[in-house]
């Protein structure tokens, strides 16, 4: 007995050894993956919290040109610096805020789940795309309540006084800024359908004929179908529902702006061709109708503003495995925040 005892003692250092050696492989992992690919002002982002965010980015705006974005070196660093941002200006938000928007993402991931169990196989298996995208149901609720918080955030910046200012000062600057215009038009364009060149003589002539047959009780939608060549409306009729005007150019905008309703115009040239038009309504949109699309371009300036000058001075380090630093890590691109995720799951 007393010959085994060095053997026995040799076996039982062997698998302390080997028990060491797993321990050390366990601990290796989870340092990895909890290792700080960024530090910046009050706190560190850990390489698990990156990949979550970017598969709960995935599921949310996945689209034919998400993949080929994402195979940008620099793609994984702007999506840090936007989670950085995100998680910079959350941090400044009251308990309440924080509650509030905990309880709007539990209630955003319950409709998403509905919404995707209605959705055909194999798509209706959120467990499914979940796996795929290597998150859970948790991440997803984090990165909800995470831009929630954010947008609350800045949301504040913006009170009503504040945005009412900035809509009477578009206003005093363009008197047709909130003007919404619906009509119908019928292009005759100086290149026809098959995209040989029209002389301009008979592209007016064309559209005479046009509003010759409108004038005369012609169905306008019907002739738009058989005669415009504007592909944007011809299928509708030749319709622009609540149109804002400044998207036009300007000899459109200004018949548009001036024509009498309900009336058939003369050919309006333009560097399209000829059109042919009849306003059917005009209006001006009250502050009430566009405080939150006006609030919303001040939250994006705000952001963009925020990621240009105060991002590079919150930033300390990027260390991202696998990627290369930008030559100035703390520079950060201007990325628009996305307020709202839309529930539509990656593929």
């Amino acid at each position: 007995m007393l010959q085994n005892r060095p053997k026995a003692a040799a076996n039982r250092m062997l698998q302390v050894l080997l028990i060491l050696v797993l321990i050390g492989l366990v601990v290796s992992g989870c340092a990895r993956g909890y290792a700080s690919v960024a530090t910046y002002e009050g706190g560190k982002v850990s390489l698990n919290q990156l990949n979550a965010y970017l598969g709960a980015d995935k599921f949310f705006n996945y689209n034919e040109q998400y993949d080929q974005a994402a195979a940008d070196p620099g793609f994984k660093e702007a999506m840090l610096k936007r989670y950085i941002a995100f998680s910079k200006l959350s941090s400044t938000a009251d308990d309440k805020t924080k509650q509030e928007s905990s309880k709007k993402a539990k209630d955003q991931l319950a409709e998403i789940k509905k919404s995707i169990e209605k959705q055909a196989a194999p798509n209706n298996d959120m467990n499914a795309i979940l796996k795929s995208l290597t998150i859970s149901a948790d991440d997803l609720e984090k990165y909800i309540a995470l831009q929630l918080n954010a947008s609350a955030v800045m949301s504040k910046k913006f009170p009503d006084d504040k945005v009412r200012a900035e809509y009477d000062k578009v206003l005093k600057e363009n008197k047709h800024a909130y003007d919404r215009i619906t009509l119908s038009h019928i292009l005759v364009a100086f290149t026809d359908a098959e995209g040989k060149e029209r002389k301009k003589e008979d592209a007016l002539a064309r559209a005479k004929e046009v509003q010759d047959k409108l004038d005369k009780g012609g169905d306008f939608a019907a002739l738009a179908k058989e005669y415009s060549d504007d592909p944007g409306s011809k299928e509708a009729g030749g319709v622009y529902a609540e149109a804002d005007p400044n998207q036009w150019v300007p000899e459109f905008k200004k018949a548009a702006l001036e024509l009498p309703i309900d009336k058939i115009s003369d050919p309006v040239e333009t560097t399209y061709g000829y059109h042919v038009m009849k306003v059917t309504s005009r209006k001006s949109l009250a502050f009430d109708e566009v405080k939150e699309e006006i609030r919303g371009g001040l939250i994006n300036t705000f952001f963009g503003e925020f990621m240009t000058n105060d991002l590079p001075k919150i930033i300390k380090k990027i260390s991202i495995p696998g990627v290369t630093p930008s030559p100035d890590p703390a520079a950060a691109p201007s990325v628009a925040p996305t307020v709202a995720p839309s529930a539509t799951p990656a593929p």
